[in-house]
């Protein structure tokens, strides 16, 4: 739930939806859902999230499917290396 400005939420279906603050959301473990910042606010949006048992373990829903949260940072962090080094390699 935003408590301070907002966002835009995502849905797998293209559904979007505005979040305003202070009007909660509930979703199931298995609803796949992503935000969006709204311009100018990066840095400035507070939200409150709660959750509930334990159902799996919190991810990334990919192209490729759904990932685990610590496998997709593995995944970002490899595909940074080989930007940084293609960069050093062409000199750019």
């Amino acid at each position: 739930m935003p408590l301070k400005l907002g966002y835009m939420e995502h849905f797998p279906d293209g559904t979007v939806v505005e979040r305003k603050p202070f009007h909660p959301a509930v979703r199931a473990p298995r609803d796949f859902h992503w935000v969006e910042l709204k311009s100018g606010t990066e840095g400035k949006v507070w939200t409150l999230f709660l959750t509930g048992p334990r159902v799996r373990e919190w991810g990334f829903l990919t192209k490729m499917g759904w990932i685990q949260h610590e496998n997709y940072q593995l995944i970002l962090d490899a595909d940074a290396k080989h930007k940084a080094q293609y960069i050093r390699d062409e000199g750019l």
